[in-house]
């Protein structure tokens, strides 16, 4: 999915947007099988945020955040007990800013790559419906140890969530988790970031 969104009369608000996901799931036995997923993103960032501030100037576009990323998974069935794990690297791009000024502002040094796991682990009480928990560690890792403003932005963050997959009929389907996500940079003039983690999902099948 790409979209272009263009404003009549507000030009430096025009931005792309879009987003894709592929999948391979392949069975090993009827206990074991691998999923295989590649995953990007493009975004932008608003003339108007903080990270932009240079001597009264503004930014004359929306400068692009375009990510890519993919990830390996191993799932075992142990009779009701289902175990995944998965293992993630992402990529995470930006584009240099043009000021009203005609000057360039430098946001490509913020690239950084990002590495992590998730574990889950999964009780079947029905076909339709299995409690779980879920568990993430990541690491990111930026291209340059400090910023512009001297802050080295290295963080990692964890992730804790309980929830469930749900069945309300044969062809409507879902899952609901809730927790708590927390964020530690390496700079520790930095406060770490904490706060609620929310995931659902409803699913039709024609």
């Amino acid at each position: 999915q790409l979209n272009y969104i263009r404003y009549l009369q507000s030009s430096s608000a025009d931005r792309p947007e879009g987003a894709f996901k592929s999948r391979l799931h392949y069975p090993l036995s009827r206990e074991s099988s691998v999923d295989l997923d590649l995953r990007g993103s493009l975004a932008t960032q608003s003339v108007s945020s903080s990270d932009f501030v240079a001597q009264g100037e503004v930014l004359s576009t929306r400068p692009s955040v375009f990510s890519l990323g993919s990830s390996a998974g191993f799932n075992q069935a142990f009779g009701p007990l289902n175990a995944n794990f998965t293992a993630m690297v992402d990529r995470t791009f930006y584009q240099n800013a043009s000021l009203t000024n005609g000057a360039i502002v430098n946001l490509a040094s913020n690239d950084f790559s990002t590495f992590g796991v998730r574990g889950r682990l999964a009780y079947e009480i029905t076909p339709g419906i299995q409690p779980f928990i879920d568990l993430s560690l990541d690491t990111r890792l930026r291209d340059n140890q400090f910023d512009s403003l001297g802050y080295q932005r290295d963080s990692t963050g964890v992730m804790a969530r309980l929830g469930t997959s749900f069945e309300l009929s044969r062809v409507l389907t879902g899952q609901i988790a809730a927790g708590s996500m927390e964020r530690f940079y390496q700079d520790t003039r930095l406060s770490r970031i904490s706060g609620p983690a929310f995931e659902s999902a409803l699913i039709w099948t024609a």
